[in-house]
C-alpha cells in the first residue's frame, strides 16, 4: 500500500453554523486524499460553529485555535500558514463546494506544471480562457486569468507561500486576499493557474467576517498594492522577495 504524505487544508471560520456544517460534510466526503484541516475560528459566538470546527480538527489529528475578537482575513491565514508542516497545503473558504477528488487533481497538475504557482479551481463564476502550460517538454490544459491571478481558493506549496512573505495584512485589500498574494508569486515567475479536471461551485454566504464587502475603497487599496509589487531597482529589474 503506497504512503501518501498528507496535505493541509486551511479552513477559516465564524459563525454561519448551518453552512459551515454543509461545508465540512462536503470536504470531507469529496476530500478522498489523506489530509489534515487546520481550523481558525476567527470569533464564532455560535457554539454548534464551534463544535463543528474542533470535530474537523479531531477527526484529522490537525489544529485549531479560536480567537473572541475577529482578526482581519489576511491575519488569520497568516495564523494557519504558520502552523502547517505538510508540503502542499489549500486554503478554502466555506462558500465552496468541491467535486469529488479535487485535490488529486490539484497536486497532480501543481506537480506537473513547470514553475507552478499556486492554483485554484474554475467555478460557475469566473471568466477563465482554456490554454496551455508546458510539463516535462508537453502541453497540458488549463484554465487562466487574465492577470495570471487566482481567487475563489488556493491550493500550492507552502515553502512559497511562506517564502513570499504570507498574506498581505496592512492593505486594507478585504475580500483580496487570495488575488494579491498570487500576484506577487506571478511576478517571481511562477505560473499560476485554474486545474481543468475538477469543478466548483461558489455560494453566496452573508458574513462579513468571512466574505467582507468588496469596497470601493478596497478595490482602491487592491490596486494601489498591485502597483507597489512593482519594486523596481536601479537597473530596472525587480528586487525578489524571495532569499
Amino acid at each position: 500500500m503506497p504512503i501518501f504524505e498528507k496535505v493541509t487544508i486551511c479552513i477559516v471560520s465564524n459563525n454561519s453554523a448551518t453552512e459551515f456544517n454543509r461545508f465540512a460534510w462536503m470536504i470531507e466526503h469529496n476530500t478522498t486524499y489523506p489530509c489534515k484541516y487546520h481550523v481558525f475560528d476567527n470569533g464564532s459566538t455560535c457554539e454548534k460553529a464551534i463544535s463543528i470546527g474542533q470535530t474537523l480538527w479531531l477527526n484529522s489529528e490537525g489544529f485549531y485555535n479560536q480567537v473572541s475578537t475577529p482578526l482581519k482575513l489576511g491575519e488569520a491565514y497568516n495564523k494557519l500558514l504558520e502552523t502547517i508542516d505538510t508540503e502542499y497545503c489549500a486554503f478554502v473558504p466555506i462558500n465552496n463546494i468541491l467535486s469529488y477528488g479535487w485535490i488529486q487533481h490539484s497536486l497532480h497538475q501543481t506537480k506537473a506544471i513547470d514553475r507552478a504557482g499556486v492554483t485554484s479551481i474554475k467555478s460557475q463564476n469566473d471568466n477563465l480562457y482554456l490554454s496551455g502550460l508546458l510539463s516535462d517538454e508537453k502541453i497540458r490544459l488549463c484554465y487562466l486569468q487574465k492577470d495570471n491571478n487566482i481567487s475563489g481558493m488556493l491550493f500550492g506549496k507552502t515553502e512559497l507561500l511562506k517564502d513570499i512573505g504570507g498574506f498581505d495584512t496592512e492593505s486594507n485589500i478585504d475580500g483580496y486576499e487570495f488575488e494579491e498574494i498570487s500576484h506577487r508569486i506571478m511576478l517571481e515567475g511562477y505560473q499560476n493557474f485554474y486545474i481543468q479536471n475538477a469543478k466548483r461551485v461558489e455560494l453566496t454566504i452573508e458574513n462579513n467576517i468571512l466574505f467582507p464587502e468588496k469596497t470601493e475603497q478596497a478595490i482602491h487599496n487592491y490596486r494601489n498594492k498591485l502597483k507597489d509589487n512593482f519594486i523596481k531597482t536601479k537597473d530596472g529589474k525587480r528586487e525578489s522577495t524571495i532569499n
